[in-house]
This record gives C-alpha cells, structure tokens and sequence, in this order.
C-alpha cells in the first residue's frame, strides 16, 4: 500500500493496523519466523492487565478471572523517536512515511506487549511520551502522530540530555533524514549507546532528494531559508557523489558503534522497515 493511499485512511491508527496487518500476513506466509507468540499458561488478572487478555472461557469454568501469557513475553522499553525538522517536509510524502513507520511501530509493539514511548524533536525536544504498554498510550502516540506538524531546525544536542533521562535500559528506534554534519548524527546517538541503550537508525530519503531532474533552478534550504543557485544538469553527478559518501559514513560509523542502521526511500514498502525492526527485536531479550 503506497504512502499516497494510507494518507486517505484516517484515523492513523487504523493505518497503523492496515500497515501491520500486512506485515504480518506477508511475515507468515514467508521463511521468517521470528515473530512468533505463542499461548503458554495463565496467570491470576492484576488491576491494570489489559482486559483483552483475559480467558473468558476459564473464567466461565472457574468464576474467576486469568489473564494468558505467552512465550517471548517481555516488558521492553522501546523509545520511537521521530525527526520532526522542517528538512522532513521536503516533499509531502517524507514526512509521512516517517510519521506511518512511527505509528506502525508503536502498533506493532502494542501488540507484543512492548511498553512503547514517543519523542519529537527539531532544535530541542517538542514531544515527549514515557514508554508503557497499554491501549491508553497508545491512543495517547496517535494522536500526537496525527496532529503533528515539521517545522524549526534539526538539533542533536539534546539527546544527551534525553539520554540522561531515560533511567532504564531499552530500544531506542530514531527515524530521521539525517541531513546533518555525519559527526553530529554519530555522536547524537552514542550519547544512548553510553547508557547501554540498543539502538536502530531509520534513515528517510525522498527519490527527489536521490536523483534530483529539471532545469536550472534556485535551492532552498528548508531550515534556514538560505538560497543557493543549482543547475541540476550540469551538478547532478557531484551531487550523488557527495550524498552517497554521506550515507556511507554515517552508516560506517554508526555500525561501528554498534548501531543498527537501514535506509529507506518513500518509495520502499513500510513493511520492510518493520521486517528490519522485526530482526533487530528477535536479537533483544
């Protein structure tokens, strides 16, 4: 399903599902296993469980409530945290892409029982939702994702200061362009991996920001306003030399840092994000 149809269905969560449900009927019908729950026993209900769990065929054997468990389940921590920078508005459907992977992950983390938490950031921190796994914060992120709007510069130098506050350890998950100093985005993410974080980079490039056509035109840097003079003719080779090597490095870096890192184009399936996040998950405890 392309990122033009999905932005017709509202609400995003329902998006989210569609997304995920394909994934996962795809995931099934493939040679990879990893995600897998599977029914193991039951457990008294606790005020707080999800009612969806409950066993309410037990319950009407036994007039009293348990909840089921299942293997793999785990409480993990996992913070999304989306580029929300005027550069990801470059085309309509950047942004997009970004904010439905960001849903899509929260959906499917919501369905394995992951505590699942949102940061927003352009030059500071905007949003900031705490990780837990229930159906309340997970209405709470879709409706932060719905209503979300880019805009203000992109800044790393406050992920030290996130780092510093996310006390447990967890998944940290970015979803970026990544349009900055390759040394910034770098040492932007070390700062989680200092804190012992597990940490996956989502990068998020337009085909337009790939192979730029046309003619003459004048560029404008959609942080600063700054406009620079480009003959896309004439400038189109050095420029892919010099977004690849880009790329290259923070890619290098990043998994030499121990950083799992994928890139995407809008026009890739979002399911293949979610098969990479699937991989980096089945690795965690």
């Amino acid at each position: 399903m392309t990122t033009e149809i999905l932005s017709r269905i509202k609400p995003l969560r329902l998006r989210a599902r569609l997304i995920v449900e394909g994934f996962l009927t795809g995931l099934h019908r493939s040679p990879y296993h990893g995600f897998s729950v599977e029914f193991k026993d039951h457990r008294s209900y606790n005020p707080g469980d999800e009612i969806r769990w409950i066993d309410w065929k037990v319950y009407a054997r036994t007039d009293r409530f348990f909840v089921r468990r299942f293997e793999d389940e785990t409480n993990l921590l996992s913070y999304i945290i989306l580029d929300g920078s005027s550069s990801m508005a470059f085309s309509d459907e950047k942004f997009e892409y970004a904010r439905n992977l960001a849903a899509a992950l929260a959906y499917i983390l919501y369905l394995q029982r992951d505590a699942a938490g949102l940061v927003v950031f352009n030059e500071k921190i905007v949003v900031q939702i705490p990780p837990r796994a229930s159906r309340i914060n997970l209405s709470h992120i879709m409706k932060t994702l719905e209503n979300l709007k880019p805009g203000g510069k992109t800044d790393l130098s406050s992920f030290k200061l996130l780092a510093e506050k996310l006390k447990k350890r967890g998944l940290v998950i970015l979803i970026s362009d990544m349009f900055l100093d390759p040394e910034e985005v770098i040492s932007g993410l070390k700062f989680f991996r200092y804190r012992k974080h597990e940490v996956l980079a989502f990068q998020i490039l337009s085909p337009r920001e790939i192979n730029i056509g046309g003619h003459a035109r004048v560029f404008e840097d959609m942080e600063t306003g700054e406009k620079v003079p480009f003959d896309p003719i004439n400038l189109q080779s050095e420029y892919r030399k010099t977004l690849d090597k880009h790329i290259e490095k923070i890619k290098r870096e990043l998994r030499k840092s121990g950083i799992d890192y994928e890139k995407f184009v809008t026009s890739d399936p979002l399911e293949l994000a979610l098969f990479r996040f699937m991989k980096k998950r089945e690795k965690l405890p």
